[in-house]
């Protein structure tokens, strides 16, 4: 056995026999019990307790296995080894596969067993110990592997060995979800792996000698002092030790004990251990003070505001710095008493630091030291060891109010509401706050918290009421309104509303005539004036006006009546061209021209082509039976519906106007069953465009959008709104499924919003990226076990705000807080195809970005991408300018 195997079984012969529970106490350490990988997790804390030892281990060919005993003493589950891919185990031999060099490590079999009293279960770390495989087994698997390989070839993947077909190893799928999949000479295959049966690890640990426990003795420390010894042995109890079973600790090591009187005293003097009536403790040092003799890694690393610009500066690896800087506490300071509730309870940073008053440094000690907790905090209410002030800090934070950047923030679903919009620039829509929230609401550690659901629908209900400080911009947009109810009313008191009796107006009219008022409060445009008009339009002083809202930006006083003015207008100028009547309706009510005209379509009956009249001709009944089998679709644009009717007026010779259809009216299509809206016909049994299409098209729980639909302005308008407000989401080409439906199938809003913030942030910000590239990557996410296409999940991707994107040979690509610039995609990809190399053909560098990327750039990369170069002569592409010279000089 090597020194390092020594010393491995050393350390985890101090635990042997112990529970899971006991051992976490011996470690100061808080994990969570039930994570999957929670033994491995458990034996990596006990390995990484000697820093110098575990660093050795990682740099050595021995491979850790943790084995979980059932009651009744075997192995619960065989032992995976990584998965394999079809492409590159066809490419290999058995004496260099990769699987055989995984089997001719040397094993370390770390065994846990589930022990059960009379109340309760225990985990028991039972035995550990070294095994190689043996030549004999080694080839009688190799058979295995073979079989594997040659059915692969055979595309047989149904048929691999079975658990029952060999008795010591086996194949099959180790995917996340018969989604989790790759494509092999172009079809989508699951991912496999290599098992060892667990009856055949059950024969492997049985003979692995039983351990015997630690004898409360420490082994020898090189270049360590009997001074260094002590305080190393004070440091990891928790109790004082008494003076006679210190010295039976030493005495192995230190014959005699020569000099310990000295060095007792010498530690005492220096205030470094204090003599109690139990035995000897260590003082406890501050953080600052351990700190202040520290080596320059360790100082460098507390006080860097980035660890991993730290480390890049010094080219080492974040892990390789942690370790160096754990060994440096082997004394461990006195905010070691905050690492019980650390590893227990789930704070944020800044509630930690806040709620225990602790520095920015001994917070990213405990950071370094222990995990992190995964219980509620507000069961720490419940512990009767936390002092009144302590109790009421936590209550004050988990319930009322937290201080955020300086800015005291209630904690109330307006109130965070109201903070978000106030620190936005301007508007903001509603999907987009929604998720600015749950942000809010994550970061701040009150997930469990009644205010913690919020959505677009909830966030609407807030801003149509009057007393806060939200003031809607758009139907799905809202801005912050720094301006009370009072403030408000006042503003409606001085504008003199009573000039208005009986109109029909647009907010536009009121903004004029009170210009300076409406500025002085910032609000600069009539959709602002009618915004804030209809917010308030239950208070009494517009309550006395009679007012309402019949259509944006529009307002009706009193009997004011659209109908009445545009009829009176119509009579009075006769036949007039609508962009006349537009610009006259304008003057007189204040109203924008565009306005008048988008409120005219809702008077078909007065429309004619490109004038407005009263009366408009009819088509005999022969052409309506005619037109009447080409009008069977519930919405027909105008264009498509135009054209029928135009061809039945050449069929019976009826004259057309060159320049409009003077036919094609709302008197005519209302004997086809139909009504006139903006863009579109509709059947006349719907009240309205928008319940047309929503009954006809969108309560269902799948949409599939055709050609004609794709065109409909109408349609997409009323569609892309139910996009923006999460009812629908994607899942394949004009294929979408309803939010509903979505949650039938166990799809929540969190794991979606879960898979939008890990997806986007998974690889470092500013780099280009496809759900291809995340997947090499190594992304893998829950969500995905439901198997949509990637369309789906690319469509997530995009509900991040801080996402841009854009389509590049047609696939999506995505970058992160940055503005997307195509070149710099392709330079990026490019780049990483190179790799070391100065150039590379084409071809080469298409097929690699293919490969991890998934997007084909063959066409891409032969135009100009600076300060790449591509030489259509060579068929090369060159990192710069200077590699392409050099290439050519050399030549």
């Amino acid at each position: 056995m090597s020194e390092l195997e020594d010393q491995m079984m050393r350390l985890l012969s101090r635990y042997v026999g112990k529970s899971a529970f006991e051992i976490e106490e011996s470690l100061g350490e808080r994990l969570n019990p039930d994570s999957k990988n929670y033994c491995r997790s458990l034996s990596d804390r006990i390995l990484q307790a000697d820093p110098e030892m575990y660093r050795q281990l990682r740099n050595s060919n021995i491979s850790i296995k943790t084995v979980r005993l059932s009651e009744g003493g075997g192995p619960r589950e065989s032992m995976s080894f990584p998965a394999f891919r079809f492409d590159e185990m066809v490419k290999q031999e058995w004496d260099s596969s990769d699987f055989k060099r995984q089997l001719s490590a040397r094993f370390f079999f770390i065994i846990f067993e589930n022990i059960t009293s009379e109340d309760e279960s225990d985990l028991v770390l039972k035995n550990a110990g070294f095994w190689s495989i043996p030549d004999t087994d080694l080839k009688r698997i190799s058979t295995v592997w073979e079989d594997t390989k040659n059915k692969v070839l055979e595309k047989r993947y149904s048929e691999f060995i079975g658990k029952t077909k060999n008795p010591y190893a086996h194949v099959r799928p180790h995917g996340q979800s018969s989604a989790d999949t790759y494509e092999y000479e172009g079809e989508q295959v699951k991912k496999y792996c290599f098992w060892l049966n667990n009856t055949y690890v059950a024969e492997i640990i049985r003979d692995i000698p039983n351990m015997q426990p630690y004898s409360d003795t420490i082994e020898t420390i090189n270049d360590l002092t009997m001074r260094d010894v002590i305080i190393k042995l004070l440091s990891t109890r928790r109790d004082p030790i008494s003076s006679f079973k210190l010295k039976k600790m030493l005495s192995e090591y230190y014959p005699g004990l020569d000099g310990y009187e000295d060095t007792i005293t010498g530690l005492i003097v220096d205030k470094v251990i204090e003599n109690t009536f139990l035995g000897y403790r260590l003082m406890k040092f501050s953080l600052e003070d351990l700190l202040k003799n520290a080596p320059t890694l360790v100082k460098g690393y507390f006080a860097t505001e980035s660890i991993d610009t730290f480390c890049n500066g010094l080219n080492r690896s974040i892990e390789d710095v942690e370790i160096e800087v754990r060994s440096f506490f082997t004394t461990r300071p006195e905010e070691e008493r905050f690492a019980s509730d650390f590893s227990k309870y789930q704070f944020t940073q800044r509630q930690f630091i806040i709620l225990y008053g602790v520095s920015q440094n001994v917070y990213r000690y405990l950071s370094l030291m222990h995990p992190k907790g995964w219980k509620n905090p507000f069961e720490l209410l419940d512990d009767q060891t936390k002092s009144d002030s302590f109790k009421e800090k936590l209550r004050s934070m988990l319930f009322s109010k937290i201080d955020v950047d300086g800015t005291t923030v209630d904690l109330t679903e307006i109130g965070i509401l109201t903070y978000l919009l106030s620190k936005s620039k301007g508007q903001m829509n509603y999907s987009e706050l929604a998720r600015k929230y749950k942000e809010f609401i994550s970061k701040h550690g009150v997930t469990d918290r009644d205010i913690s659901n919020m959505n677009a629908t909830r966030i609407k209900s807030f801003v149509d009421k009057e007393d806060n400080y939200l003031l809607k911009t758009s139907a799905n947009t809202v801005r912050y309104f720094p301006y009370n109810k009072a403030k408000v009313y006042s503003l409606l008191e001085k504008v003199g509303l009573e000039r208005y009796k009986d109109m029909y107006i647009s907010a536009e009219l009121i903004r004029t005539d009170s210009y300076d008022l409406f500025d002085e409060y910032g609000l600069t445009t009539e959709n602002d004036v009618y915004m804030m008009f209809y917010k308030y339009k239950d208070c009494k002083i517009l309550r006395n006006y009679e007012i309402s809202f019949p259509a944006p930006p529009s307002i009706r006083f009193g009997n004011g009546n659209l109908d009445q003015q545009l009829v009176s207008l119509l009579k009075e100028t006769g036949r007039i061209s609508k962009n006349d009547f537009c610009r006259l309706y304008s003057l007189r009510y204040g109203t924008k021209e565009m306005s008048v005209r988008a409120y005219m379509s809702k008077y078909p009956q007065y429309s004619n082509g490109e004038f407005y009249d009263i009366d408009l001709p009819m088509l005999p009944s022969e052409v309506i039976e005619f037109l009447r089998p080409r009008f069977r679709s519930a919405i027909i644009s105008h264009s498509i519906a135009q054209e029928h009717f135009q061809i039945a007026e050449k069929k019976y010779n009826i004259p057309i106007s060159q320049k409009t259809d003077p036919y094609y009216n709302i008197k005519n299509l209302s004997q086809l069953g139909y009504k006139m809206a903006q863009g579109s016909i509709f059947l006349d049994k719907y009240d309205s465009i928008h319940e047309c299409i929503r009954s006809e098209y969108l309560d269902r729980d799948f949409v599939t959008i055709d050609s004609e639909l794709e065109d409909n302005t109408s349609f997409k308008t009323q569609f892309n709104n139910c996009l923006e407000m999460g009812e629908y989401y994607i899942t394949a080409p004009n294929e979408y499924i309803r939010v509903e439906k979505l949650h039938s199938t166990g799809v929540t809003d969190e794991m979606i919003e879960d898979y939008i913030t890990n997806a986007s942030t998974y690889l470092p910000a500013g780099t280009y990226f496809t759900l291809h590239y995340l997947h090499k990557m190594g992304f893998e996410h829950p969500l995905e076990e439901q198997g949509f296409e990637d369309m789906f999940y690319e469509g997530l991707i995009m509900k991040c705000s801080n996402i841009r994107k854009s389509d590049l040979c047609r696939k999506k690509v995505f970058i992160y807080d940055k503005e997307f610039s195509r070149n710099q995609a392709v330079i990026q990809m490019t780049m990483g195809a190179l790799g070391d190399e100065d150039s590379a053909y084409v071809y080469d560098i298409t097929e690699q970005v293919l490969l991890d990327y998934g997007i084909d750039l063959s066409n891409e990369l032969k135009k100009e991408h600076k300060p790449m170069r591509y030489n259509k002569d060579t068929e090369k592409i060159y990192r710069d300018d200077t590699a392409f010279i050099e290439e050519m000089t050399r030549n």
